[in-house]
């Protein structure tokens, strides 16, 4: 991962140990601690699945490390060309499906609900919602990015589906919308891209019915998320990385999830579960292609700065270490996401 980087910028603090009871209790390690090299990060990856390590790294004056964004926020960021959309759509939809599905799972989503889907981008799980809730229920999804919206109702009409309502609006400021009207809302990796959250929650209370769902999915730990720390991490070695302000939009915002449920609370609902997943959101058959990926979507605008020579060394860094990832001919790079249920 270059040494130096983290180490002008990440300090150590001693590890806490605390035992979960009952059956089959695991020890955690808690609190902060430095990555050394990209093989770090890939054995701590690998220890975090298996639920024996939460580690989060902190700059000296105690901000987290935030990097990244997936495809679809990150095109709505940064206004990336529908080719690119249509490049690695279909492969993040594939590869996060059961993200989707068990975020509707965790919402009771039944035929004839009436869902509300915040930061729908590309349709995710906006579209998947609509199959569920039938013909008798319906889904309406927000987005700021009216470009994702057309590219999610372009998915939508090849698959037929007329009970789903995509609108241009943000979700932050919904007072077009009736109080109690919702059966269900979900927000998949965009909240924690939006200026005032808390505002968006807020809203989330009063549009739902008594006693309804809210369910999130929110990103874990850096060293749990290698899709959004590999790049960063290889660009280390090269040039310094600037810290991200940890309250500010970014993928590692809810990294923390205190954090979460502060904001919940903050908005006037009840956080009752949360579960892990392990999901990968790209593919490809060597290195190269995730060093491609990273190009096209623009995760590290900052190698731009490099020289030509510094470049084509960074990008073969990355692809060197990229291949650490790779699984029976197949290079995936994912992380831990958190599903947060709140009523």
């Amino acid at each position: 991962m270059g040494a130096g980087w983290f180490a002008r910028h990440l300090g150590c603090a001693a590890a806490q140990r605390e035992s979960l009871g009952g059956r089959g209790a695991r020890h955690l390690l808690l609190g902060v601690g430095r990555l050394t090299d990209t093989g770090d990060l890939k054995r701590r990856h690998a220890l975090a699945r298996q639920g024996h390590i939460l580690w989060s790294p902190r700059f000296d004056d105690g901000r987290s490390v935030t990097t990244g964004a997936t495809l679809g926020v990150m095109q709505a960021q940064m206004g990336s060309s529908a080719d690119t959309l249509r490049k690695y759509d279909a492969i993040e939809s594939r590869l996060t499906a059961p993200v989707s599905e068990r975020m509707l799972d965790l919402a009771n989503l039944r035929s004839g609900m009436r869902l509300l889907d915040l930061a729908s981008g590309c349709g995710e799980p906006a579209l998947r919602a609509a199959h569920r809730v039938g013909a008798h229920g319906s889904v309406l999804g927000v987005d700021v990015s009216d470009a994702l919206l057309a590219y999610a109702r372009e998915k939508a009409q090849r698959s037929d589906i007329s009970n789903l309502e995509l609108r241009v609006a943000d979700a932050e400021s919904l007072d077009g919308l009736p109080s109690e009207a919702f059966d269900a809302a979900t927000a998949r990796w965009g909240l924690m891209y939006m200026r005032a959250p808390v505002r968006a929650l807020m809203n989330v209370r009063r549009v739902l019915k008594q006693g309804a769902l809210f369910v999130g999915a929110f990103w874990a730990e850096p060293e749990r998320v290698p899709w959004a720390m590999l790049a960063r991490c290889v660009l280390a070695r090269y040039r310094d990385v600037p810290s991200i302000n940890p309250e500010a939009p970014g993928p590692l915002r809810y990294a923390d999830p205190s954090v979460i449920e502060r904001d919940l609370d903050h908005a006037g609902l009840t956080l009752e579960h949360v579960e892990e997943v392990d999901v990968p959101v790209i593919e490809a058959a060597a290195g190269v292609g995730i060093v491609t990926w990273v190009r096209d979507i623009g995760l590290m605008p900052l190698a731009a700065e490099l020289s030509a020579s510094e470049y084509a060394h960074y990008e073969a860094d990355l692809a060197r270490e990229a291949e650490q990832f790779g699984l029976n001919g197949v290079v995936r790079l994912g992380g831990i996401t958190r599903l947060v249920v709140a009523r």
